[in-house]
């Protein structure tokens, strides 16, 4: 379940908020509550997570703590910077030897409604690296990023991108795993801070 919660903030305070599938959201934790919801394993959820994380070139990923089927704890690092395989056909997520593997937020000014088969924002203005905030006990996993514009500025798309290697690329890739559109816009004054928020809840 992914929902989008995008904020305007002036001085620590929140002059706006729009949220998108939170009803969703809130229905899929109710029926999870009440036992009606998908029984995700903390060990999956981990592994989700671990996905999710940014992690430069160079650098493995956190270590990952699993119990395997026959009840032993093991340890994986999903992202590491050990080339297993060949560079150019190397998994999409696990190849960070000299790859950052990371997702970005960004955020743009085109109106045109999102569709299936979009690959990029279609105008961009702004984008940074999205902090990574796993929660276990809520089994969600935040990605968030912050902009603050020079002058006064409508947001009317949104979107999250994974950095990775892609087979057969010389150069690490983005590739668009969500674009969400506010039709009415987003206004941000100048000097004000937009915020955003990805909730990925398993």
């Amino acid at each position: 379940m992914l929902s989008l919660e995008v904020l305007v903030l002036d001085g620590g305070r929140v002059v706006r908020r729009v949220a998108v599938n939170e009803d969703l959201r809130e229905e899929y934790l109710r029926r999870r509550a009440g036992g009606n919801g998908d029984m995700i394993t903390l060990w999956f959820f981990r592994v989700v997570a671990a996905i999710f994380e940014s992690v430069p070139a160079g650098v493995n990923g956190s270590p990952v703590s699993l119990k395997d089927i026959r009840g032993d704890d093991r340890s994986v690092i999903v992202k590491t910077s050990e080339e297993v395989y060949d560079p150019f056909s190397a998994s999409i997520w696990n190849t960070t030897g000299d790859r950052h593997n990371r997702f970005w937020i960004s955020v743009g000014r085109d109106g045109t409604p999102p569709s299936p088969t979009d690959y990029s924002l279609r105008n961009k203005i702004a984008e940074t690296i999205a902090t990574w905030n796993p929660n276990e006990s809520a089994r969600t996993i935040l990605l968030t990023g912050g902009f603050v514009f020079a002058e006064d500025t409508t947001i009317y798309e949104v979107g999250l991108e994974w950095e990775c290697n892609i087979a057969r690329a010389p150069h690490p890739r983005k590739f668009l795993v969500d674009r969400t559109v506010f039709p009415n816009g987003i206004p941000v004054q100048a000097g004000q801070t937009l915020s955003v928020v990805y909730r990925i809840t398993l």
